[in-house]
């Protein structure tokens, strides 16, 4: 049985398998965080549809930065710094684009980056698996054990792009507990799903549903955006687009 904060309704929805498939049919409707663009400073097309299903208007300018851990960097600090350099290379990129493209009378844009990582019960991170073997060795190491999904995520005015200095960066924890797996669903798994470009080697939204035993924080933080904490810091955002969010009636 997972374990959720108080809270955290898309989170619920989404592990209960009620996938909210029409932006109509969102909790919060269409007549307000469409109100909001936001550029997803990712090619994640997870984050993406996480956030339109929200209600976001989202344009996707990826921001690509080499992710490598510093000697004596803790897995914390990583996720940390990649969100912030993927939020600044975000901003950076969104500068260039042409105004009257990226904003409308009523659309002022926000950036948001996220970086995820998977950390094992001994610290080690584990990032996008290189190949099959490698992926299998994270399964393996992940197997009947408890492990930690961190997400960092920032959040940037585009409207104040001068000042780098973000409106919220963030990072929560998931605590994930996975069965015990044998070679041959690893193996099947891997062959099925190709996990070559998630963190750990897996996808929870997929085939790895099965693997997972227990969950403790936020699902969709593990599916690489904590949504229901976004929506709390983007509607409390001082920023132009959420004064018309308040104002709407």
């Amino acid at each position: 049985m997972a374990i959720y904060k108080a809270g955290d309704v898309m989170d619920q929805l989404l592990n209960k398998g009620i996938i909210i498939n029409s932006l109509d049919k969102a909790p919060w409707g269409k007549n307000q965080y469409n109100k909001i663009k936001i550029i997803l400073a990712s090619a994640s097309p997870r984050r993406k549809e996480l956030l339109e299903l929200a209600g976001f208007d989202v344009q996707v300018i990826p921001s690509n930065i080499v992710e490598k851990a510093h000697d004596g960097e803790t897995p914390q600090d990583y996720v940390q710094r990649n969100a912030l350099e993927k939020g600044l290379r975000g901003l950076e990129n969104s500068a260039h684009q042409s105004t009257s493209s990226l904003e409308t009378q009523e659309k002022k844009p926000l950036v948001l980056a996220a970086d995820t990582i998977v950390v094992t019960k001994n610290g080690e991170i584990l990032e996008k698996p290189e190949n099959p073997h490698h992926a299998h060795k994270m399964l393996s190491t992940l197997s009947a054990a408890t492990h930690s999904v961190l997400t960092s995520y920032v959040i940037f005015s585009l409207e104040n792009q001068k000042n780098k200095k973000p409106l919220y960066h963030r990072m929560l924890e998931t605590k994930v507990t996975f069965r015990k797996l044998s070679a041959q669903e690893i193996d099947h798994y891997i062959d099925v799903e190709k996990p070559f470009d998630n963190s750990g080697g897996y996808a929870i939204q997929g085939l790895a549903a099965g693997f997972v035993h227990h969950i403790e924080g936020s699902y969709t933080n593990v599916m690489g955006l904590p949504l229901s904490h976004v929506l709390e810091d983007v509607t409390n955002a001082p920023h132009k687009s959420i004064q018309n969010f308040h104002n709407f009636s």
